[in-house]
């Protein structure tokens, strides 16, 4: 069998990063999976990086930036890019294609008439990885609920991938028409999400289909390592919080400022020893001045099997998102044996049970989540079942073989039907 898969990144972000798992897997079976990226920050074979049009060209890169971004009509004109992506799949004649982010950027890398078109060559699967098949532009509306409403008059024109003009009726409404013709595929990772596009008519239920995200439990795996502890100053009587983000300030999704607010509680009115790991672009910028809760600044960390090891070292993983699909940091602190306290918010709640592998919060609330951060720490026997509950929890749920098995599943069904 072969692949053609399609994404935003090949190894940054949560998407790339699943994309990138499930490739392997699949490679690891002898199936041939290809990828097309937008931007490629790997060395990997089978990784291949999308063309895009020369900046100094009106055709190729000033016509395209001024109908997507500047008129706002999204991925409507991109055609260097689209030409490479049907030219491979001319070439690769695959059996099944593949796509995971195709939103990336403003300017954008993926026309969404290729839904349609690709569908010609082989079936189509779209692994959906937010909210971006739901709206009129946004990857995530956070409290907006305009596109309940098929969108228009957007009050966040500025959310990622940004627009300059308010196209987002449009787009919408163009997005769903193509992907009703295309027939696509969709995958959630998360029952919330597979839920809500259903309801909104994105997908029919036929077309819908769950299949969770997987973890390397070779690498996440709980581990104590006291000399690595050493080594970042944590103290042998403080528990140990983790927080981790591709970038904790700059982005209001994540809750960066809700942290902050976190830790000031923390510092009034904990009665333990808190040392706190952040790991992330930006960092909070703030100093707390207290003995009681440290914080101690990483900074971004892009090998795995280093945010593996300062897991490992972690008792309780911080989750302030306020908005979420089926997040691959709960998943890899649940494996490494880290108790979660989080917001329940979209597909939080499928990986963290509450009172069983960690502890939810109401969205935003983050008095709750200090007094849940500081139950726990004062109940090391609770603390220690969550944990070993949560290892558990994901050994059954969310392995890397078992995300493998239901796509082959997937691709082997769609592959006997015909090409649209």
């Amino acid at each position: 069998m072969k692949v053609l898969t399609i994404n935003t990144d090949d190894v940054v972000g949560g998407a790339g990063l699943a994309a990138m798992r499930l490739a392997d897997a699949l490679k690891a079976d002898r199936i041939r999976v290809h990828t097309l990226v937008m931007r490629k920050a790997s060395r990997f074979g089978g990784v291949e990086q999308l063309r895009s049009g020369n900046r100094d060209s009106f055709w190729e890169h000033t016509l395209p930036y001024f109908i997507n971004c500047q008129v706002g009509i999204q991925y409507r004109h991109l055609p260097i890019p689209q030409k490479h992506i049907l030219s491979r799949a001319k070439s690769m004649r695959p059996d099944i294609i593949h796509l995971h982010n195709i939103h990336g950027g403003d300017l954008g890398f993926f026309q969404i008439s290729l839904l349609q078109k690709l569908s010609q060559f082989a079936p189509v699967v779209w692994t959906l990885h937010d909210m971006w098949s739901l709206t009129g532009h946004c990857a995530y509306p956070l409290s907006c609920e305009r596109w309940k409403v098929a969108c228009g008059k957007c009050p966040h024109l500025d959310f990622y991938p940004k627009l300059q003009r308010d196209g987002t009726r449009l787009n919408r409404r163009y997005k769903h028409r193509i992907i009703e013709k295309s027939g696509v595929h969709a995958v959630s990772p998360s029952e919330w999400l597979a839920k809500v596009n259903v309801e909104a008519g994105t997908f029919r239920k036929e077309r819908m289909h769950h299949i969770p995200n997987g973890v390397d439990l070779e690498i996440f795996q709980p581990a104590k390592d006291s000399k690595y502890k050493v080594n970042l100053g944590i103290r042998k009587d403080a528990v140990v919080l983790l927080f981790a983000a591709e970038r904790v300030d700059g982005n209001p999704r994540k809750g960066g400022a809700l942290l902050i607010e976190l830790v000031e509680r923390l510092v009034k009115s904990s009665p333990v020893k808190i040392d706190l790991l952040v790991l992330g672009k930006g960092g909070l910028g703030v100093d707390f001045e207290s003995t009681i809760v440290r914080v101690i600044e990483v900074g971004y960390v892009d090998d795995h099997r280093i945010v593996a090891r300062y897991m490992g070292l972690s008792d309780i993983f911080i989750f302030t998102s306020i908005q979420d699909n089926l997040p691959n940091t709960l998943l890899e602190a649940h494996a490494s044996g880290l108790a979660v306290v989080a917001f329940d918010v979209g597909g939080v709640p499928e990986i963290v049970i509450n009172k069983h592998t960690g502890l939810l919060c109401r969205k935003g609330d983050v008095q709750q989540m200090s007094k849940s951060i500081i139950s726990l720490c004062q109940n090391q026997g609770i603390l220690e079942r969550y944990k070993k509950e949560a290892r558990t929890h994901v050994e059954e749920n969310y392995s890397i073989h078992k995300m493998k098995e239901s796509y082959k599943l997937l691709y082997k069904k769609l592959s006997v039907e015909p090409p649209k």
